[in-house]
């Protein structure tokens, strides 16, 4: 089995092969005390952990964020197609930058026209769908217009606003079959679902005031909702209850 990893710093995107193989039933962590030794640069061929997967992990390539100065600029998110044979990076330009896995620069994305550039400045999330089995689409959340949108490639143009907020958006999930989004604020405790079916949205009550650091949906329940704060905070909200506020802190 096969696995890529793309991280990025604000200046620099690095990609990674993770491919593991082998193995039985072991329910080991896969780099358990070895990980810091691999991260360091001691990328063995092969981890030993008894009847556990062999595990190779070796950094692919790295990349400059020179190349995309005119469109990524300093460089805040990244994000894998589904199909897993692109991923696209962006940041402070008007535009993404779409890689293939291998790395290869493919096209930049403009997210909008010149006289609306500054609508596109600030990106601070996205989550990249599609591929060879579906139509392309990203949910993009800029903060120059505080918005979380989706854009469709095909059509090269935004085709929904999910959500405004009144702060800085600091984080955005989407469920596995894209129909809930949910973002968060970095200030003022603000949590937004937006259901893509019925173009609703709903405003979840957090338990803090502190910025909003994390946000995820579940994957076997698409109405729970997980948050986390900067003050170590982390709140459960099930959307599927008139109750708003965490069911769990």
């Amino acid at each position: 089995m096969a696995y890529s990893l793309a991280a990025a710093t604000s200046d620099s995107i690095r990609l990674w092969d993770l491919s593991v193989s082998g193995g039985g039933a072991s329910k080991q962590p896969l780099y358990q005390g070895h990980y810091l030794d691999r991260r360091r640069g001691t990328l063995g061929g092969s981890s030993d952990h008894g009847t556990g997967p062999a595990v190779r992990v070796a950094e692919e390539a790295r990349y400059a964020a020179e190349g995309a100065a005119g469109a990524v600029g300093r460089i805040a998110t990244v994000s894998w197609a589904t199909d897993a044979a692109t991923f696209v990076v962006g940041g402070g330009g008007t535009s993404l930058r779409q890689y293939s896995r291998t790395g290869e620069a493919l096209q930049d994305i403009e997210l909008s026209r010149r006289t609306e550039a500054a609508a596109a400045s600030e990106i601070v999330a996205v989550q990249h769908y599609g591929g060879a089995t579906e139509a392309e689409s990203m949910f993009v959340a800029s903060n120059a217009t505080r918005q979380v949108r989706r854009w469709d490639l095909a059509k090269r143009e935004y085709t929904t606003v999910c959500q405004t907020h009144e702060n800085n958006i600091s984080c955005l999930a989407v469920s596995v079959k894209r129909r809930l989004v949910a973002s968060a604020t970095a200030q003022g405790g603000e949590i937004a679902l937006f259901n893509l079916l019925y173009n609703t949205r709903t405003d979840l009550r957090s338990a803090t005031q502190r910025a909003l650091t994390c946000i995820d949906i579940s994957a076997g329940h698409r109405a729970q909702v997980a948050v986390g704060s900067e003050d170590g905070l982390v709140q459960l909200f099930d959307a599927s209850r008139s109750d708003t506020s965490p069911a769990k802190t």
